[in-house]
């Protein structure tokens, strides 16, 4: 009798272990497929009311600091691996700009309490991996257009926040000011494209 219980209560022991093993096992999975922008974006969801800025607002800035350190790092890999001078030149205008637009971007996230994302996504990872492998050959043009797409959904991203009656109104003004160089850069790379198509 005293055999059987004793080997009852391993056996739930080891049950109870396996169980809560397996719990720990499943939320670190989930950890590991998130990325810095997940994360700070449920952050941000889950401040409470007394937040100085609406969750539209501060799920903005957390994309649009993951989407500048995006664009510098693509800007860089252009000035490396990019062949055409104009697209080194274009290349560089990014950086500057972009590197300005994501510290104002960071000063306004830290005054408004939102959590800051600490690098881009991973689907911006993808990206800068899968140009940073195509030949000298074909990697100006690719990059011209991807940069081309991104900038394009940009604009119309700071179109909104600019015409967005409850917005932040510090936002408002930062999104304002830099939507004319968004606009600027977009140009440039398509000017820049055509050439490269020729």
């Amino acid at each position: 009798m005293k055999v059987q219980l004793r080997n009852t209560a391993v056996y739930l022991l080891m049950s109870t272990s396996l169980f809560l093993g397996a719990c720990n096992d499943d939320s670190t999975a989930t950890d590991n497929k998130s990325d810095s922008s997940t994360v700070a974006n449920n952050s941000n969801n889950n401040a409470n009311d007394s937040a100085t800025i609406n969750s539209g607002d501060r799920e903005f800035i957390s994309d649009m600091i993951a989407g500048n350190m995006a664009e510098i790092r693509l800007a860089q890999l252009a000035q490396t691996k990019g062949t055409s001078p104009e697209i080194k030149q274009i290349a560089k205008t990014l950086e500057t700009d972009h590197t300005a637009a994501l510290n104002q971007l960071k000063d306004l996230a830290s005054r408004k309490g939102v959590t800051a994302p600490a690098e881009e996504t991973n689907d911006a990872k993808d990206t800068y991996n899968n140009l940073n492998e195509k030949s000298a050959k074909d990697f100006d043009r690719e990059w011209c257009e991807k940069l081309m797409d991104k900038h394009d959904k940009s604009i119309k991203k700071f179109q909104d926040k600019t015409e967005d009656n409850n917005a932040d109104a510090d936002l408002k003004t930062w999104a304002t000011n830099i939507l004319p160089k968004l606009r600027s850069h977009h140009d440039q790379l398509m000017a820049c494209h055509n050439k490269l198509k020729k």
